[in-house]
């Protein structure tokens, strides 16, 4: 599974963004406040802690954390891992590592859960959106159902013991 920083720091970042959390930080000791871009936006962490130095230092090991799984699960970069993934062929299997093989774990079962209302394959849809976007322009029916013949997570295939995984259409 994610290790415990990982699931952590996710965690925070999901309560953050929606701003779900349900408590103010206590003020024991001082409180510290960090902030760096990443995953395309402010990252901000509160810590509480009497020494300002470590408090620092978890911010950085946090921060780190989120460097590490952009560099995994990042839609933008073109050199991350979910990204390599579009070049493989259809049906091959792919070794992946051991946060992406957990995400997508945690993604499927939500996707199934959810009868694909949630759908961690909607990548080549929202290139698309992002698409009409920068240009101003719409989709064209042919490119929105040739993207959606791509799209589904039932066209996905975990094997978690070996992280391991194939997809049955290509990009």
């Amino acid at each position: 599974m994610i290790g415990t920083v990982r699931r952590r720091v996710l965690i925070g970042l999901l309560l953050s963004a929606g701003n779900l959390h349900p408590h103010r930080v206590a003020a024991q000791g001082g409180v510290h406040e960090f902030r760096e871009v990443h995953l395309g936006m402010e990252v901000r962490l509160v810590i509480a802690h009497d020494d300002a130095r470590v408090a620092e230092r978890h911010a950085m090991v946090a921060f780190a954390s989120i460097d590490t799984l952009d560099a995994i699960l990042s839609d933008w970069r073109a050199t991350s891992e979910v990204r390599r993934l579009e070049s493989a062929p259809a049906g091959a299997w792919v070794p992946i590592s051991a946060p992406l093989r957990d995400v997508l774990a945690l993604a499927l079962r939500v996707a199934q859960a959810t009868d694909g209302a949630f759908d961690p394959t909607v990548g080549p849809l929202t290139e698309l959106w992002r698409e009409a976007q920068r240009t101003g322009r719409p989709i064209p029916d042919s490119a929105r159902a040739a993207v959606r013949a791509r799209v589904g997570h039932a066209h996905l295939t975990l094997d978690s013991a070996t992280s391991r995984l194939r997809s049955d259409v290509a990009g």
